[in-house]
């Protein structure tokens, strides 16, 4: 209804998330992120770039105190 260019944007993604944390002891924790996105129809990312998939990798360290 107006508020996205079909031509520019898709109306579909599928994705997928896989976290590992490791415990590092009772203060330390780290975190491991990958999140794989595929979308119904290319995307642009850049000008002149279309872009069907998409990956995000993410580190994180917590402390607790």
């Amino acid at each position: 209804s107006g508020l996205a260019d079909p031509n520019l944007w898709t109306d579909r993604l599928y994705a997928t998330d896989l976290t590992v944390n490791w415990y590092w002891n009772q203060y330390l924790r780290v975190l491991f992120d990958w999140q794989h996105a595929e979308f119904g129809s290319p995307v642009y990312y850049r000008p002149g770039g279309l872009q069907k998939t998409s990956d995000l990798f993410l580190v994180r360290f917590q402390v607790w105190f």
